[in-house]
């Protein structure tokens, strides 16, 4: 599933959450696999679709409660510990200009 890796993160039990752009058409979406995979495996759990706002994915990071933040053009987006599939964000914080910027939590 992963056709564009654009950011990576880890959080505090070593799961793997790639930021995965829409190279090619793709749907971008954020994939989250387990601890010590590896080889080809899907992932266990995928957000995509038109209500997570993602367009244009860009650097992610999970802080301490599992919250998952991804930088998304203009914005930034926040989806809870249990977002799955088609999840709207729990927030969004916007700005005219994010270009080639990181985001870091705790």
């Amino acid at each position: 599933m992963i056709n564009q890796v654009v950011s990576v993160a880890v959080d505090s039990a070593g799961n793997v959450y790639v930021a995965n752009g829409n190279a090619g058409g793709a749907t971008p979406s954020i994939l989250e696999f387990s601890a010590g995979s590896t080889g080809n495996i899907a992932p266990m759990r995928t957000i995509s679709g038109s209500a997570t706002m993602l367009s244009v994915p860009g650097n992610l990071s999970v802080d301490g409660a599992g919250n998952i933040y991804v930088l998304n053009d203009l914005n930034i987006l926040k989806f809870s510990p249990r977002a799955m599939g088609n999840a709207a964000p729990t927030s969004t914080m916007s700005s005219t200009f994010f270009e080639n910027s990181n985001i870091a939590v705790q």
